[in-house]
């Protein structure tokens, strides 16, 4: 993870990236590190790290100069729009930073010109990927990493990996050709969560079911009727069901586990844990109480919360989960919770634009199966979102909600949403 340049017989570091949860910048130095050993045409070697600093030692310390640490400032979309040094400068009286460089960008990702500045190359830009400046100039080709994006096009060189999952897409899309509230998610298209749910569409539910055979999944969608009403009866409420019943029904060669249907807290937990861009950790599978408390429990981390729960329905979202909870505590702690729904996005709003009907993608109860449902919004209901990497980059204040409508301590990204007439 660095930059090397070789001169001659010598090599040299020239760039090292700086991290924390997400890159902060580089260090840009020329620092010497190996001569190139006698006889070897080919390689440097191994190359010995030891006591390596970018500082300077003078006997007594070791002094760092200013002025090589470059910071990235980047906006929503993870564009690098401004970079700073750690060196300031004294203008008006005052300190100020020292910027670098600065840019801004077409949707697709082309840099707008005479609306940038370079005084220091920088690699990094557009949603923060490495620019390509060898075939196509400056700033025209971002190389992701399965694949090259050409800006002035809006496509990608080469067949999405993943193209066999997606038929609705072209295999050259770039950021599911949504460029305002999405990011390329490099392969894994946007709303995963959803998709995720989508696929259990049609599968029975059952009380405890968090892991169902892949045999039973859609059940309800290639089943006859009298075997589904003799599987819901005889098996979902009371297990294990004879094999000599799947014989009878033609479904002999089945190899049930001891899930066949799926619940509602299953379900949730195979959704959202499905989510690469997600920053919380990924929920428990047990009951819908013990994910809603994990979103509590972001809520109190105040400024360093990587999501929470709230009631806010203007700023619900797709992928987001709707808890139904009856009661909580003085403190707003879920204390009693019944069930746990995935939001697809999709709402509908009263004359005023707050949201009264929002869609999910749940599993309902005994003798029902996984299934979209438009519900209406009311005061049981809570929203448990995530930040994600793709929405994390950028600094909003927090939203101007009114007290009745939010858990103390949270802080929110409003996330998609598809206004349904």
């Amino acid at each position: 993870m660095a930059v090397y340049r070789i001169a001659k017989d010598s090599l040299f570091l020239t760039e090292l990236p700086m991290y924390e949860e997400k890159r902060l910048g580089v260090i840009k130095e020329n620092k010497f590190l190996m001569k190139k050993p006698a006889g070897n045409n080919v390689s440097f070697g191994v190359i010995n790290f030891t006591n390596f600093s970018f500082g300077k030692h003078n006997g007594k310390q070791t002094v760092y100069p200013h002025g090589k640490k470059h910071f990235e400032t980047t906006d929503w979309l993870g564009n690098v729009r401004v970079t700073y040094t750690d060196k300031k400068s004294w203008q008006q009286n005052k300190f100020a930073l020292n910027v670098s460089s600065s840019q801004d960008y077409y949707p697709f990702g082309s840099v707008m010109e005479g609306r940038d500045l370079e005084i220091t190359n920088y690699r990094f830009g557009f949603q923060g990927q490495e620019g390509d400046d060898e075939v196509y100039g400056k700033n025209n080709l971002w190389a992701y990493k399965y694949r090259l994006h050409d800006a002035r096009l809006g496509r990608f060189f080469s067949v999405d990996p993943l193209a066999d999952k997606y038929p609705f897409y072209s295999f050259y899309q770039f950021s599911g050709n949504r460029l305002i509230d999405k990011v390329e998610l490099e392969g894994l298209e946007p709303g995963e969560v959803n998709k995720t749910a989508e696929n259990y569409l049609g599968t029975p539910y059952e009380w405890g079911g968090k892991d169902p055979s892949e045999e039973s999944i859609g059940m309800k969608t290639w089943v006859n009727d009298d075997f589904y009403s003799y599987l819901v009866e005889n098996v979902l409420s009371v297990r294990p069901l004879p094999r000599g019943v799947y014989e009878k029904y033609g479904y002999g060669d089945l190899k049930w586990p001891i899930s066949i249907g799926i619940d509602c807290s299953g379900l949730a937990c195979k959704a959202f844990n499905s989510d690469k861009e997600k920053l919380m950790p990924d929920l428990p599978a047990g009951f819908a109480k013990d994910q809603a408390l994990a979103f509590y429990q972001e809520n109190m981390k105040g400024s360093r919360a990587k999501g929470g729960l709230h009631k806010n329905f203007n700023y619900v979202g797709q992928g987001d989960l709707i808890f139904k909870i009856q009661k909580v505590d003085e403190n707003g702690k879920p204390l009693q919770v019944s069930h746990v729904m995935i939001a697809t996005g999709k709402i509908k709003i009263d004359a005023k634009g707050n949201v009264t009907k929002i869609e999910v993608i749940h599993a309902p109860k005994t003798g029902d199966f996984v299934k979209k449902e438009w519900i209406n919004v009311n005061k049981t209901l809570y929203i448990g979102h995530t930040f994600r990497k793709s929405d994390y980059f950028i600094k909003l204040p927090l939203f101007n909600l009114n007290p009745e409508d939010i858990i103390p301590h949270t802080n929110f990204i409003k996330d998609y949403q598809t206004i349904e007439n």
